[in-house]
């Protein structure tokens, strides 16, 4: 992905004064900008199609005048039919122009931080249109499905999409990437760590081997939080020690909604050092530690 955000933002999304007193922006697609022009985009192949990109796209005014400048993240989805992918030749393809804010949700839940993500446009004139994931375990391993939904009068148009670990990072880059557009002048680690706070109600969550554990009927390891509030359903609580590889999701999870939240000192590199520890009891300790408020052991990863 090539692009220098900071002088896409000045060029595109920034207004000029006109010679005879007009603000206007520069037209994302000089040559016919009602089309608008994509900055990046990747096309994900599986049992369909999925098309991914920033989208920037203009408002005319007045002689053809830019008078405003639109972004969002663009979601193309689109049918495989007899062993061939339609793409833009699908007249029942589904479309989404998502805003930063929903951009963001899907960042999470392409990176795993939240294992349910909804988003549903209703406009006028238009049949409303919802996009669900959801993730299962198998063994461990996290199989992810993005399914989009279009259904107006009785009709129902639907494509589920199977993501494998590739696309869900490069779908993850792709919405980082436009909330760097947005905000140019912040760091990469600023606009990772916005994209990266999980939800309210997300709770980071590792096994406690030496206290006994409640589990209620819902599953949560946790019984006072389920006096005071309903757990949310985006992270399952450690009820009971999984096997080895689902024990080291659900660790690097937590490792990772703890750093971004509340570890003072947290860097990205030093984050990753922790996630990628061979040893699942340090990696169990640490999490400990920074549930009572110790970051020491922490903080020897800055180094």
């Amino acid at each position: 992905m090539l692009i220098d955000f900071l002088s896409t933002h000045r060029k595109y999304m920034v207004a000029h004064e006109s010679e005879d007193g007009i603000w206007e922006y520069t037209p994302a697609n000089a040559e016919e900008p009602k089309k608008g022009t994509y900055l990046a985009s990747h096309q994900i192949f599986s049992n369909h199609g999925l098309q991914v990109a920033i989208y920037l796209y203009n408002g005319l005014g007045e002689q053809n005048r830019c008078t405003r400048v639109s972004h969002c993240l663009h979601l193309n989805f689109s049918h495989k039919a007899n062993g061939s992918y339609l793409l833009d030749r699908d007249k029942a393809r589904i479309t989404f122009n998502m805003p930063v804010g929903e951009a963001k949700g899907l960042y999470a839940f392409a990176l795993g931080l939240v294992d349910h993500f909804h988003y549903r446009v209703v406009r006028p004139g238009r049949a409303p249109k919802t996009l669900t994931g959801q993730v299962t375990y198998n063994g461990g391993e996290r199989q992810v499905t993005l399914s989009a939904l279009s259904s107006d009068e009785g009709s129902r148009n639907a494509i589920s999409l199977d993501l494998s670990s590739s696309a869900a990072m490069m779908l993850a880059a792709h919405a980082l990437g436009y909330g760097q557009l947005l905000f140019p002048l912040l760091s990469d680690v600023a606009v990772q760590n916005m994209f990266a706070t999980v939800p309210v109600g997300f709770r980071a969550c590792a096994e406690r081997p030496n206290a006994p554990l409640q589990v209620s009927q819902q599953g949560t390891a946790d019984s006072e939080l389920n006096e005071r509030q309903s757990p949310d359903p985006s992270f399952r609580a450690c009820a009971e020690k999984p096997a080895n590889g689902e024990h080291r999701l659900r660790l690097e999870k937590a490792v990772w909604a703890i750093g971004n939240q509340r570890w003072p000192g947290m860097r990205i590199d030093a984050l990753k050092r922790i996630q990628a520890l061979v040893d699942l009891d340090q990696m169990q300790q640490l999490v400990q530690d920074a549930n009572s408020g110790d970051f020491r052991g922490w903080d020897k990863f800055l180094g």
